[in-house]
């Protein structure tokens, strides 16, 4: 087996362990929460603030990857794999108070959360060091181990209880830490590239990525109202947890062709015209998910992740890769997962109340209103034109 294939099945690796824990941490969340006398107000809080503190993390775990010669990218992704451990240990087998519960899980939410840029940063550093390798086939076996995990979730925790959750997430994290480990040490961006500035830096260099940001802020409003609080829409229409476990693996599942095809597909459709068209099916998306009777129509509008999540998760990649300077682009990948995570928290945070107040329904119109202003900001920021992708990433 070559390198560049050893490492491709290495990096596709650490996709899959990591979009399983977040299954296991963020996606059943309010399962979680709830089992442990969590209301949907004070899980919408939890949340909250593990968004937000991720917010202030990932600029600083961004700037310290990009400087130091210490905390290199996979030193600081190794340290993010570690930290859970004894966390999520202490979650499942010890009986804690709730403040205690609290704590914990959003600490480990966090940390999940500010992982995610430098899993993307690894990628493009893997490239930027002659590794051919087509990206979305990486990102596509995190869709596809994230649905089998979550396709089973729904059975475990009823068969046996949530805090199967946390023991499971613990193992994930012990797996990708020992894949990590086993990668080498290559160049970051900087070499190429001088010190990179800080991030308003970055943003005043770049006026249309601040747009591109809080459009994307807006429009993630909705897609963290839908995952975080799908067992409230789902109840709303009579149904529990097992039906939730299969959605949201038939959810990822069907994102998975897309990401494979979208190296190729990038080829052929210029970058800023996929990521619009992506964004705008977000609000399709939610519309159809407020207004479904039924499991089967909650099918329906959750297939649209095909062609709205799917897409944009290695077409925003690209885009950012292209349009920062080298030097910029862990902060940049950093950048944009603020802003989604800014997006996840403020539908955490006023869904669980509206949820509460109005019920899930009116959450989702909210959500809606909010994702169209939202549109409105990202086509803005996505002005610049980009030459087709030159190979498969």
């Amino acid at each position: 087996m070559g390198k560049s294939n050893s490492l491709f099945i290495r990096y596709s690796s650490l996709h899959g362990f990591y979009w399983m824990s977040y299954s296991c941490t963020s996606s059943f969340a309010a399962v979680f929460l709830m089992d442990h006398t969590f209301s949907s107000s004070e899980v919408g809080l939890l949340l909250a603030a593990s968004a937000l503190l991720s917010v202030f993390l990932q600029p600083f775990i961004a700037g310290i990857a990009d400087r130091s010669q210490i905390f290199t990218l996979k030193r600081t992704t190794l340290l993010l794999c570690a930290l859970p451990i004894i966390p999520c240990l202490l979650l499942s087998f010890v009986a804690l108070p709730k403040v205690l519960i609290a704590a914990l899980y959003t600490f480990v939410i966090m940390l999940s959360l500010s992982m995610q840029p430098l899993l993307n940063a690894l990628g493009m550093q893997l490239l930027q060091n002659g590794v051919q390798f087509n990206y979305g086939m990486a990102r596509a076996t995190g869709s596809m181990t994230y649905a089998l995990l979550t396709f089973f979730l729904g059975f475990i925790t009823v068969r046996f209880s949530t805090s199967s959750l946390t023991s499971i997430a613990f193992l994930l994290y012990a797996c990708m830490f020992l894949v990590l480990f086993t990668m080498p040490e290559m160049s970051s961006f900087r070499v190429n590239a001088g010190r990179s500035d800080g991030n308003l830096k970055v943003l005043k260099k770049n006026p249309d990525f601040l747009w591109l940001i809080l459009g994307l802020s807006l429009i993630f409003i909705t897609h963290s109202t839908i995952f975080n609080y799908m067992i409230h829409i789902l109840n709303h229409i009579g149904e529990g947890q097992e039906a939730m476990g299969q959605l949201m693996a038939f959810s990822a599942m069907i994102e998975v062709p897309a990401m494979l095809y979208a190296g190729h597909l990038l080829k052929k459709v210029e970058c800023r015209k996929l990521l619009r068209f992506s964004m705008s099916m977000f609000l399709v998306k939610v519309i159809l998910t407020a207004m479904a009777p039924n499991l089967l129509l909650m099918y329906g509008a959750c297939s649209l992740q095909a062609i709205g999540f799917a897409p944009y998760t290695p077409a925003i990649v690209y885009y950012v890769s292209t349009i920062l300077n080298k030097e910029d682009q862990i902060k940049g990948q950093a950048l944009v997962t603020v802003g989604v995570t800014i997006g996840n928290t403020l539908g955490s945070l006023f869904s669980g109340f509206l949820i509460d107040w109005k019920g899930i329904t009116f959450a989702l119109m909210v959500a809606s209103v909010l994702c169209a202003i939202g549109l409105v900001f990202f086509f803005y920021g996505t002005k610049r034109k980009l030459e087709p992708v030159a190979a498969c990433i």
